[in-house]
């Protein structure tokens, strides 16, 4: 028994890889109901946390207009405030200028007063000293020049005063003014970073919501199948229960209930395919059928495999019976079952399609004993 049972895993392995088992990604229509909800839950999961990142993005992005709209109004208030200051540089520059002129004047004029007093041809001061009687009016005369000489030496420093006042003022003034650009410049930089990283949030969120219209669609999609399927699942319901579910005298039942028609039977054949003639030793039944019509299981038994997309046989599912018997079905459009998977006779298992080397919708039907195929029609 043991010995049987490998030899039938060998002779089945050995069929898969006539068939040309090259896998490929299976898509919507090569996957069961079941695996299609899977995928719509995951899908929908995906779309929650894309929702999560999108809301989180939202509120960094208010979070960065807060905080742009403030340094916004700091510079409003600075650019006031450095245009106060570079108004008192300005009135203090003018101020400056005017004692300026007037400190030169008074100097120029002390100049110009000790030099007639010591040097013109009139009364020098020698003079005006000489030509005093006595010594009374020499006093009161020096009195009269120093006090001239010393209300000029005041006025001038005064004006030195002022002018260093007013010079420290401006300096203070345009110290302040750099002071303010330099922090409006820092906050012109931390809004350009603010933008910055604005438009990176914004550039990840259009990213996000491309992502979640692709799954959306996909989605939508996937539940179009699933409905399909599920439809084609009730449909087949009443079909199956009065025709699939009868076993012949073989103790099979018809595997693609209320199609009996054959388009090609068990043994040599010849046709064109591709345009070009074709010839081959046929190993089993093939029952044509609109695509998405239901596979029925022709007896209980356990999925051994299921394939898709074999560059021969494209989706195909073996199923085995047990006691040697095995039954194959190929050139599905869709799977409706799962590897390892008990099964009934009728029970739907896939649906018919067109896929692998096949000219048309069909289920290619086989039966096989110990792996050998056999003719199907003894069977059913």
């Amino acid at each position: 028994m043991l010995k049987s049972s490998k030899r039938l895993f060998a002779l089945l392995l050995c069929f898969a890889v006539i068939c040309g088992t090259f896998f490929s990604v299976v898509d919507v229509n090569a996957i069961t109901k079941s695996e299609l909800d899977k995928k719509i839950q995951n899908a929908q999961q995906k779309l929650n946390q894309n929702k999560f990142k999108t809301n989180k993005i939202n509120s960094e992005v208010n979070s960065l207009n807060k905080k742009i709209d403030a340094a916004n109004k700091d510079i409003d208030l600075l650019e006031k405030d450095i245009s106060a200051a570079q108004k008192k540089y300005q009135d203090a520059t003018e101020k400056l200028q005017e004692k300026k002129s007037k400190l030169d004047i008074s100097n120029q004029g002390l100049k110009d007063r000790l030099k007639n007093m010591y040097m013109s041809g009139n009364v020098s001061f020698i003079d005006l000293m000489l030509s005093s009687d006595d010594v009374s009016e020499v006093l009161y005369n020096y009195k009269a020049v120093k006090f001239v000489y010393e209300n000029d030496k005041k006025i001038v420093l005064d004006l030195k005063t002022a002018y260093e006042d007013i010079e420290k003022e401006q300096k203070l003034v345009k110290d302040m003014a750099a002071s303010l650009e330099k922090k409006q410049d820092a906050l012109n930089s931390a809004i350009d970073k603010y933008s910055d990283s604005k438009d990176a949030l914004n550039v990840s969120k259009e990213k996000l919501s491309k992502e979640n219209q692709k799954l959306l669609d996909s989605m939508t999609a996937m539940r179009r199948q699933s409905d399909i399927i599920k439809s084609q699942i009730n449909s087949s319901s009443s079909s199956t229960s009065a025709d699939a579910v009868k076993p012949s005298a073989g103790g099979f039942v018809h595997p693609v209930p209320g199609h009996r028609t054959v388009s090609s039977y068990y043994g040599p054949r010849s046709f064109m395919l591709n345009g070009r003639p074709y010839s081959d030793f046929h190993t089993g039944i093939d029952f044509p059928a609109p695509k998405g019509t239901p596979v029925v299981a022709a007896k209980d038994g356990r999925i051994l495999e299921r394939i898709s997309y074999a560059q021969y046989a494209g989706n195909y599912i073996i199923v085995d019976h047990g006691g040697g018997f095995s039954t194959v079905y190929a050139h599905l459009n869709g799977f409706n079952c799962s590897k390892g998977q008990m099964v009934k006779a009728g029970q739907v298992i896939g649906y018919v399609g067109s896929t692998g080397m096949s000219t048309g919708p069909h289920l290619h039907f086989e039966i096989r004993i110990n792996g050998s195929t056999v003719n199907p029609s003894s069977y059913l």
